[in-house]
């Protein structure tokens, strides 16, 4: 309960009748005038309305009084527009809260309102003169599209109207980008003051670090800088997707061919993602089977080689390298090479290193007539020598009678047979 602050006799009211010949006069009785209201201010502020609050005391009695809110946006509530109230009802001396709803108000302004009373005889009260401001409209984004992108990186678009100016507790929009792989926008970029104005403004945000091949959403959102009732825009929701990035396989080839081996060898690129890399061989292009395979992490293009052995010589074989990462296949495709052929004639190893073998004649054989080829055999040659050597001692040791004899012999032992 408040105590009333004035109890001033405003009028008179009809309490009874006065007798005056045959008919009868009103006597009018005391009424007690409104206690000053008290001004509460505005609540449910927004940029077109807000709600007025005060409380009153209508006095003892007062049952007709009746109250209303002054508004206007030069500082003189009184001269304003009104916003009336309903009659009071009977509170027996009880402070009342009330209020009214007011529209139409403009955003961005600043607005004085007060809380009048009026009383059965028409006698006012007025509150103190209460101040607000309107919010302004909130920021009006759009999410604009992705630019520049590459496996890991991209630039984001938008653009921002801060809606807003004049006041410095409204001033100065800010916006950040919210992105991530899927639509829980988990990812932001810093807070970036955009301002104040009335005119959209481009801003970017450029996002480094992302995954190659993969899909990522994004938006913007704008906030404006009001003390009590901040408002933020969230802007539509967009897509891009970063370059996939497979992996390379490059300047394949076959080396150090033998009858029986041979050496493939490639140059693999991961791209930086996990790869696993696959050799397949077969002697018909149609039956290519898994021969060799490996896994890869490195994050710079490295060698690759595989050592094939039991080969068959004179062969042609058929090959394929390929490789595989999140992002995609690589392929060679279908190469060939042919192992050396087998050797007409074997080869053999001099087991006097620094000495080269010499080549091995054809073999010899004695014509028709008996005469010995142009090689002769080293064997024939020194049983030969040895005959004429055996007959020349013969006839120096020997007169004629047993020189016969002893050359008989010599022919014998050395099988001249009888050609000389």
């Amino acid at each position: 309960m408040r105590t009333s602050r004035r109890v001033l006799v405003a009028g008179l009211a009809v309490v009874g009748v006065l007798a005056c010949g045959l008919g009868f006069v009103s006597v009018p009785a005391l009424a007690a005038a409104p206690e000053e209201p008290v001004t509460m201010g505005a609540t449910s502020v927004t940029g077109t309305s807000a709600v007025f609050n005060g409380e009153l005391n209508p006095g003892v009695g007062s049952e007709l009084v009746k109250y209303r809110f002054a508004y206007s946006a030069g500082g003189e509530c009184a001269s304003g527009f009104v916003v009336p109230g309903e009659p009071f009802p009977e509170a027996e001396g009880n402070n009342v809260e009330v209020s009214a709803p007011v529209s139409g108000l403009q955003p961005n302004a600043e607005y004085s309102v007060c809380l009048i009373a009026t009383n059965a005889l028409e006698e006012t009260a007025q509150g103190t003169m209460v101040s607000f401001l309107t919010l302004p409209n909130p920021p009006a984004v759009a999410t604009g599209e992705a630019t520049g992108i590459t496996p890991r990186s991209a630039t984001i678009n938008a653009t921002v109207n801060p809606n807003a100016a004049g006041h410095s507790t409204q001033d100065d929009t800010t916006y950040q980008f919210q992105y991530s792989t899927d639509e829980s926008f988990t990812s932001q970029t810093p807070i970036t003051d955009a301002g104040e104005g009335t005119s959209p403004i481009p801003v970017q945000a450029s996002l480094e670090g992302l995954e190659p091949g993969t899909t990522y959403h994004y938006r913007i959102t704008a906030t404006n800088n009001n003390d009590k009732t901040p408002q933020q825009t969230t802007g539509e929701a967009r897509t891009f997707t970063t370059v996939a990035t497979p992996p390379v396989l490059s300047g394949a080839g076959i080396g150090q061919i033998t009858q029986s081996s041979a050496v493939i060898a490639a140059t693999l690129d991961t791209r930086g993602l996990p790869t696993r890399w696959a050799l397949q061989l077969a002697t018909n292009p149609e039956g290519l089977q898994p021969k060799a395979a490996g896994n890869s992490t490195s994050p710079e293009a490295e060698p690759i080689g595989v050592q094939l052995e039991n080969l068959q010589p004179g062969v042609t074989y058929y090959y394929r390298l390929t490789a595989e990462n999140p992002n995609g296949t690589a392929d060679t495709g279908i190469l060939a090479f042919t192992t050396s052929p087998a050797s007409a004639v074997s080869q053999v190893t001099s087991p006097y290193p620094g000495f080269p073998l010499l080549p091995v004649p054809p073999n010899a054989f004695p014509t028709e007539t008996g005469t010995i080829t142009a090689t002769p055999n080293p064997k024939s040659l020194t049983s030969a020598q040895k005959l004429k050597n055996a007959l020349k001692a013969c006839r120096k040791k020997h007169g004629k009678r047993k020189r016969t004899r002893c050359e008989h012999e010599a022919r014998k032992k050395y099988s001249a047979g009888k050609h000389h």
